[in-house]
């Protein structure tokens, strides 16, 4: 698979002509100025919103054609039929209240597909025993740690089977970093792999305000920073590098809330798993 490509993007008050290639295997982190700019890039990344300019590609199909092919209740016109292209983590997991971790999981599936319960179970207990979280299938999201909610989050994300994770980090939460490498540790003694190696067969994308929080998942992230800017100049120079031939050699593997397609991302709203909302 191709994995994410960034071709030439603008969004207003975010980025200007910036381009980036993340292929599957690997995790890529930018950093934008504020929160607002995190949500405006998530819902342009997803292909909720147009971006001002240039295009998100994701396994080499338009990011704007997912939500459109959950609205209408279609197969996907590219890509393997019983996948999702890109799918959104967000920064609190964004379970859905009042029903079991297992039962999050399990109806983590792309609407388009018709998913047996046979084989969204197996796939749900899959899932949550790489990432540590078998022994807690039973419980609900209010009977979980922070860090365990994000873990989740991350989990039903997964079982869409995408190509692509963008994946939403907030200062007032703990770091991914920390959700992925010590939160699943110290679930899972014995886990492996390491936070890079969990997007082994995804392209991972990780949007946050501040570079020092995701130094496990990205040791070089990338600034991104709006034209307008005073002082910055131009920053295209700096994203050339990862948008040449998509080779990146931190890419061994080593080291959505409800409601309709085209709501904005909302910092408070939540991820059922039923995608009918983010992409």
């Amino acid at each position: 698979m191709a994995g994410l490509r960034l071709d030439d993007l603008s969004v207003e008050g975010v980025c200007t002509s910036w381009s980036l290639t993340v292929p599957v295997g690997t995790v890529r982190a930018a950093v934008v100025r504020d929160q607002e700019s995190v949500r405006d890039l998530l819902e342009v990344v997803l292909g909720l919103v147009a971006p001002t300019g240039g295009r998100v590609l994701v396994d080499d199909v338009n990011a704007l054609e997912q939500p459109d092919d959950h609205h209408r209740r279609r197969r996907h016109r590219a890509g393997n039929d019983d996948q999702c292209r890109v799918r959104y983590v967000p920064a609190s997991g964004g379970l859905e209240p009042g029903l079991t971790l297992q039962q999050n999981l399990t109806r983590a599936s792309c609407p388009t597909v018709r998913v047996s319960r046979r084989r969204a179970a197996a796939q749900a207990r899959d899932t949550a025993t790489r990432l540590g979280l078998r022994r807690l299938l039973g419980r609900y999201p209010e009977q979980l740690t922070v860090g365990q909610r994000q873990l989740a989050g991350f989990a039903m994300a997964l079982c869409w089977r995408p190509c692509a994770l963008v994946v939403e980090d907030s200062p007032d939460l703990p770091t991914w970093d920390a959700a992925l490498e010590f939160e699943r540790l110290r679930l899972d003694p014995a886990a492996v792999p390491g936070p890079r190696g969990l997007f082994a067969e995804v392209a991972g994308l990780v949007l946050t305000t501040d570079p020092a929080r995701t130094r496990l998942l990205d040791p070089d992230p990338v600034g991104v920073q709006p034209a307008s800017v005073a002082g910055l100049g131009d920053t295209r120079g700096d994203h050339d590098r990862n948008d040449d031939d998509g080779d990146d050699d931190r890419g061994d593997g080593d080291g959505e809330p409800s409601g309709r397609a085209g709501e904005r991302v909302g910092g408070t709203s939540r991820d059922t798993g039923r995608g009918s909302r983010h992409a």
